[in-house]
């Protein structure tokens, strides 16, 4: 004969259950209100170590990404100051050209034009020594733009110290290809255009254009490699580390990430269970007491 009370079968079986469905009930809420299908170690353990390793390689690919945003961005602010740069000698040489065309122009007419190539040469001067990103000069030199993988790629120097440099005496070239340098030959730059210089616009507009000529192939070689970089460098391992990041995220929540459908599901079965065990508990413990009345 089964004993009356909460230490009966019956009712212990119920209260079972109802734990039961109550510590579902706790698992979906906390699921659906974190988001997260494995909130502890004990959820699943395996799951947990192989998500951590995903974040681990997630924080890592994200790190690098900024970096290669930042090179980007350097590069970009490189970029821009050496085209304007290439902007202001295609201005000087247009002021060698007339210069030169000493029929057409007045001695004070090339002053004129000395004058503007002296503010030309200034500005240049500014650009080259004052670009610079996050307190570090970009073109004079010094700063190699990182690629993140430890390697790195110089932004040559563009001061008029450096650009355009040529022999004052044109060399002379054989038929065979050979060049011959006079020896008497001195090597000048964009710099030696300023007034009193060996190539101003009073002095020698023929020498002042083939440095002029120089220069914009020096700028023009170093806009094509900035270029080249942002396109061919970083562009595409920014693409690469994106893919990467979005392949292993995806991995990552399919891991650890809760499926809202599936728990809400689960919350709404708990609960009719939940309920449905308490009213069976209730409906066999209002049995019982009767019993005990009669008995009474």
């Amino acid at each position: 004969m089964q004993p009356i009370g909460f230490g009966s079968g019956p009712i212990n079986t119920g209260l079972r259950i109802l734990g039961q469905n109550i510590a579902e009930r706790d698992t979906a809420l906390e699921r659906l209100s974190t988001g997260l299908r494995i909130n502890r170690a004990s959820d699943d353990p395996a799951g947990l170590i192989s998500s951590e390793a995903l974040s681990a390689a997630l924080a890592s690919l994200e790190a690098e990404g900024k970096a290669l945003e930042r090179s980007q961005a350097v590069g970009n602010t490189a970029e821009g100051a050496s085209a304007q740069i290439s902007g202001l000698l295609s201005e000087a040489e247009g002021l060698a050209v007339a210069a030169a065309n000493t029929a057409g122009t007045s001695e004070a007419e090339r002053e004129a034009m000395q004058l503007e190539m002296d503010s030309i040469l200034q500005t240049i001067d500014r650009i080259a020594t004052g670009t610079e990103f996050n307190g570090q000069k970009l073109l004079t030199g010094s700063f190699s733009v990182p690629l993140g993988d430890g390697t790195s790629e110089r932004v040559r120097e563009l001061d008029p110290g450096s650009l355009g440099e040529v022999w004052d005496i044109a060399p002379e070239v054989t038929d065979d290809g050979d060049v011959i340098v006079d020896p008497n030959a001195e090597r000048v730059n964009l710099s030696d255009l300023g007034s009193g210089g060996v190539g101003s616009l009073l002095g020698n507009p023929e020498l002042a254009q083939r440095i002029l000529g120089q220069a914009r192939e020096d700028v023009t070689t170093q806009l094509g490699a900035l270029g080249a970089l942002s396109k061919n460098t970083i562009a595409p391992r920014l693409a690469g580390i994106s893919n990467k990041i979005e392949n292993l995220s995806a991995s990552r929540s399919l891991i650890r990430d809760a499926d809202f459908a599936e728990e809400a599901a689960r919350l709404i079965r708990s609960n009719i269970r939940t309920e449905a065990s308490l009213s069976a508990l209730s409906a066999g413990l209002d049995n019982q007491g009767r019993v005990l009345d009669l008995l009474g």
